[in-house]
């Protein structure tokens, strides 16, 4: 639903580094920052999906929403204002599609814009919205390289081990996602207990 903010909020967000030492995870955004970041990242949405010339709508928020929360109530606003039941952003070609594939029209681009800006994260804390620095991002991947993928190798897992060193622009990596064979249930615990994630999560 957000696909487009997202990626670009990456856009806005990465930047060329080293990866850091894992002595201690580096500072993370302030809230400024962070509000500073989406105000960019809208900006560009709107750029790219706006008809000509059209000002980009401005719209109080209504309810600022938890990400953990796992509810996308802007979609829910999109669908009471356009009864269209779902949209999803179309990387390849750079506009939104409704469930049947087609591309959303003017007004209901406008819509889902709107409803973005009615329910946006709450950004109190930038790190427990998925939004990290180019740093933060770099000390993840550098942890999981070193650290998290060795351990899960002895523990008897097939999981590739990325050597081609970090890179800025690329997507998040997950190796708990790569884990082969696929861990049951219970078999969770014991690998969190043993092979800790890095405190960074998926960005958004």
């Amino acid at each position: 639903m957000r696909a487009l903010l997202v990626a670009a909020l990456v856009v806005v967000a990465l930047a060329g580094c080293a990866p850091p030492p894992l002595d201690t995870p580096p500072k993370g955004l302030t809230q400024a920052e962070a509000e500073q970041r989406v105000a960019d990242g809208l900006k560009l949405w709107w750029t790219l999906t706006a008809p000509r010339d059209e000002p980009m709508p401005t719209a109080e928020p209504i309810e600022y929403v938890d990400p953990a929360d796992g509810v996308d109530k802007s979609l829910v606003c999109f669908t009471e204002k356009t009864g269209v039941p779902s949209a999803t952003y179309n990387l390849r070609n750079g506009y939104w599609d409704g469930p049947d594939g087609d591309r959303l029209t003017d007004d209901q681009n406008r819509a889902l814009f709107i409803c973005t800006l009615q329910y946006p994260y709450d950004l109190s804390n930038p790190a427990a919205a998925g939004m990290y620095t180019a740093d933060e991002r770099a000390w993840a991947w550098n942890y999981q390289h070193t650290r998290l993928v060795p351990c899960l190798q002895l523990m008897g897992y097939s999981v590739e081990n990325r050597d081609d060193g970090y890179i800025p622009s690329a997507g998040w990596w997950n190796p708990y996602d790569e884990l082969k064979p696929a861990p049951a249930a219970e078999e969770w615990e014991l690998i969190d207990a043993r092979c800790p994630p890095s405190p960074y999560g998926p960005t958004r």
